[in-house]
């Protein structure tokens, strides 16, 4: 009984394929991935540091710059750091099954 990928012989049925000739791993991680990876991580940071201003006008360390900037900031920030995540772990499942 032979494999039919390389035409190598089987000792016994089930037996597992030895073939080292598959499919060349890619040369390296794809540029999607970096740009998803490195908005994901931006926006991590920008998050963490949108925390610690909140943070502070509420312990009244510092005046709030206007009442909108904050608050936009606060709802969209988050927002587009989850949509960076479920981007970026999409990506992340394509690397892993290719």
């Amino acid at each position: 009984m032979n494999y039919p990928e390389c035409g190598a012989q089987r000792g016994h049925p089930g037996q597992g394929h030895t073939c080292v000739d598959g499919p060349a791993p890619a040369a390296g991680l794809p540029l999607r991935w970096q740009a998803a990876l490195g908005t994901l991580l931006t926006l991590a940071v920008l998050f963490a540091g949108l925390s610690l201003v909140r943070a502070a006008i509420t312990a009244d360390l510092i005046v709030s710059p206007g009442g909108w900037a904050v608050t936009v900031l606060s709802i969209a920030v988050p927002l587009a750091l989850f949509f960076a995540f479920v981007v970026w772990s999409n990506l992340t499942k394509r690397v892993i099954e290719t």
